[in-house]
Formats: C-alpha cells, sequence, structure tokens
C-alpha cells in the first residue's frame, strides 16, 4: 500500500494547492468551528455554508467519486448516532414551507442537523487532505507551536501505519496461499488471534530496526525539513474572505 493512500491528489498544482497551508488550515479550522456552532434545531444555516466546500473540492480538481468514497468509510459511525437521536428528543417544532406549516418532532430535525454537519465536515476534511501535502501540514503545526512530541507522533503515524497494514497484507497471503483459499472460517477466527500476536511482535521488530537506523543517521528526536511555508497576498486575501463568507453565512440566520 503506498503511503499516499490519504492525500493521493495532494500533488497537485491547481490555485487551491498553492495556497500555504497555514492558510487553508486556519480556514479548516474556522469552517469546522461555525459548522459545529450552529444550533441543532436549525438546518437553514448549511445552505450557504455548503458553497466553501462545494468550492474547495471543485477548485482543487478532486473527484467528488473520491470524496463520496471517504464520506461512507466513516459514514457507519454517524448513521448510528443519526438512526437513535429521534428517541431522544420528543419536543415539538413547526416548519413553514411556502406558507404550509408542518408540525414535526425535534429529534428529527436534530437527526437532520447532525448529518450536515458530517457531510460539511468530512468534505472540508478531504479537501484539506487532498490539497495539501501531509509534511506540509505538519510543518503548519510548528508554525503554530503545537506540542513537537504530537507533530512527530502524527508524522510517525502517516509514515509508518501503511508498513504496519502491509505487513498484515502479507501474512494474509501467506494464509491463503498455505490452505489454498479453502480454509474454514471457524479456522480462520482461531488463526486470527495467532495472527494478531505475530503481527505485534514483527511490528516491534521492525520499530526497533527502524529507530536503530533513525539514530544511525542522527535522529536526535526532532523532525527537519528543508521546505519552508511562505504567506503570499492571495492567502491574505482568501483568509478575509472566508472569515467575511462566514459572517455572512451566520446573518442569514
Amino acid at each position: 500500500m503506498h503511503h499516499h493512500f490519504i492525500d493521493y491528489y495532494a500533488q497537485g498544482s491547481s490555485v487551491v494547492h498553492q495556497l500555504d497551508a497555514r492558510t487553508k488550515l486556519i480556514v479548516a479550522l474556522l469552517y469546522t468551528g461555525c459548522v459545529v456552532a450552529v444550533n441543532k434545531y436549525h438546518l437553514a444555516e448549511f445552505v450557504p455554508m455548503a458553497i466553501l466546500p462545494f468550492a474547495w473540492i471543485t477548485l482543487g480538481g478532486i473527484p467528488w467519486r473520491f470524496v463520496g468514497k471517504q464520506i461512507l468509510l466513516c459514514s457507519p459511525f454517524i448513521l448510528a448516532v443519526i438512526v437513535f437521536t429521534p428517541m431522544f428528543d420528543n419536543s415539538i417544532h413547526r416548519i413553514t414551507i411556502n406558507q404550509t406549516t408542518f408540525t414535526i418532532a425535534g429529534g428529527y430535525i436534530v437527526a437532520a442537523n447532525l448529518l450536515f454537519k458530517y457531510l460539511l465536515g468530512i468534505t472540508t476534511l478531504v479537501g484539506l487532505a487532498s490539497t495539501t501535502r501531509f509534511d506540509h501540514l505538519l510543518l503548519a503545526m510548528r508554525k503554530f507551536h503545537l506540542p513537537d512530541i504530537l507533530i512527530v507522533q502524527l508524522a510517525f503515524l502517516y509514515r509508518y501505519l501503511f508498513e504496519l497494514i502491509e505487513q498484515a497484507h502479507q501474512m494474509l497471503r501467506a494464509r491463503e496461499a498455505r490452505s489454498v483459499g479453502r480454509l474454514p472460517v471457524s479456522l480462520k477466527i482461531r488463526s486470527s488471534k495467532t495472527m494478531v500476536a505475530m503481527l505485534f511482535i514483527r511490528s516491534y521488530e521492525s520499530s526497533k530496526k527502524i529507530f536503530q537506523a533513525m539514530q544511525a543517521r542522527g535522529y536526535d528526536g526532532k523532525i527537519r525539513t528543508m521546505r519552508q511555508l511562505r504567506l503570499c497576498c492571495a492567502d491574505i486575501i482568501v483568509l478575509l474572505a472566508v472569515i467575511f463568507y462566514l459572517y455572512f453565512c451566520f446573518r442569514l440566520s
């Protein structure tokens, strides 16, 4: 598995890709905060707020099919919450559409509110990850003086998570080769316990070898990079435009 699976489209050259990583990170945080701050019984605010993630994905040249896959990947968690939300809110609310008044339980409004927040939030996150290289995001976090230990942990997680997944795939392929693909389900479940233990041991051994190699190259606990971030006029304009845009969205409510 290639380690660019998460930010596969981050190597592009669109106008969004060319923005500074700090600008995109601030925009994503401001927008996410505003989406979360929407009242749980309000839905109209989400209509104008959908413009930013839509423009982000479109201008960044990110295929909507790819965005849809990422949304579906995390959907089971939020859908479980949405399904049970109407059971905990029986308050009655009246909604007027084209001079026609409808009565609906508050739980259904809250469920729709959570769904819109999830869709807008995850789309913005996909846009950020797909238009910004991960090492640039880490550099932006360092510029914002986030704890070094957090940045180092994220960097290692990004770099070596796929190494762990690749080892798991190799073990699964080896089991399929030994059983010619005819291993009963009961035996697969029993063998999985041993495979998890072996994966832990192999990961531990690999981590020691990797750490020794890093020490041989002079690693002292700090990640250094030759890349430098640089703000330009376009970044300032985008930040101001997003602030006015979010203010306008809340004024409409």
